[in-house]
């Protein structure tokens, strides 16, 4: 009650700020009005060799397909304008580095995975079989992302398409060769948590799924907060080192976290760090752009704007 008297509201069942209760809900508005791309009829390239009928839209930056009801591939589109609007707006990205265009296909079943994979690929049996562990396939050349759903809610994919879109825009920006796992994973946090309040699919798939802190990053702040108070955190070298499908729910908040850092409190060192890691590790670029001799004063200097955070 004392909150609500101060201007606090529910926003997805977690208590915020009015000012940041207002942005949450302009951005929510925003991702609705939207553009969603224009409905495709032309039997694609998937369609032929999967021998399947799909829904099909094609907008200004993205051409998606999949599964789905028009309704439901409209709204896909949405979340992936936005997102890459977010993304220019946010690291200010100079034209001439503008996210390329990329396609979606988004299916049902493993099956439906499988099957892409062996029609629609290059993949040989030992990639297509690593693959499948995976919810997603991405190739660069030229960009595109499959997605495959599963048992999951449909939500989770609009989670999944903030994700692609980050991490292709980060790729076509920064040209790393490898992008350290947990600055792909924050970055696409960072980007879903604006968008729309949850990063789900920047967990390994089903890790998460029965953490209440996991299914929307609303919590988040508050949660750093306490992990800084309680000694719990993971530090940054175990963050910065963890490997693909490595990264822990705490890690990931962690690295979201130091993201959310770098895009607010340092961003006059942002494109320092990034140049830095074209180069060496990504631990040690950040070190070098922030001044910390290691990386306990690395955590020092974080814990410090963590708690300073409200």
């Amino acid at each position: 009650r004392a909150m609500s008297k101060l201007g606090w509201r529910k926003v997805n069942g977690v208590m915020l700020s009015a000012a940041e209760a207002d942005a949450r809900e302009a951005m929510a508005k925003k991702v609705g009005e939207t553009g969603g791309g224009k409905a495709m009829d032309a039997t694609s390239d998937v369609e032929e060799k999967t021998e399947q009928t799909f829904s099909k839209r094609r907008s200004a930056h993205f051409y998606f397909e999949g599964q789905f009801t028009d309704g439901e591939i409209r709204a896909l589109v949405r979340v992936a304008e936005a997102s890459r609007a977010v993304f220019v707006e946010a690291f200010q990205v100079p034209q001439e580095t503008d996210p390329a265009f990329l396609s979606g296909v988004f299916l049902r079943h493993e099956g439906d995975h499988a099957k892409f994979l062996e029609k629609c690929t290059t993949a040989g049996a030992l990639e297509r079989k690593a693959a499948m562990e995976l919810p997603s396939w991405e190739e660069f050349d030229p960009p595109r992302v499959e997605v495959w759903l599963g048992a999951r809610p449909f939500e989770t994919l609009r989670d999944e398409v903030a994700r692609a879109v980050t991490r292709y825009a980060f790729h076509d920006l920064t040209q790393m060769p490898s992008t350290p796992e947990w600055l792909s994973q924050g970055v696409s946090a960072w980007i879903g948590d604006r968008v729309l309040g949850s990063a789900l699919s920047c967990f390994p798939r089903g890790a998460g799924q029965g953490l209440r802190d996991a299914q929307t990053t609303l919590r988040w702040r508050r949660l750093v907060r306490q992990w800084v108070e309680e000694g719990t955190v993971p530090s940054f070298h175990d963050v910065s080192h963890a490997a693909p499908g490595e990264l822990t729910f705490e890690m990931t908040v962690k690295a979201w976290s130091v993201v959310d850092w770098l895009m607010t409190a340092k961003r006059a060192r942002l494109y320092d760090f990034l140049a830095r890691c074209r180069t060496g590790s990504s631990g040690k670029a950040l070190r070098r752009a922030l001044g910390a001799k290691d990386n306990a004063e690395l955590d020092t200097m974080w814990s410090a704007w963590v708690a300073e955070q409200r």
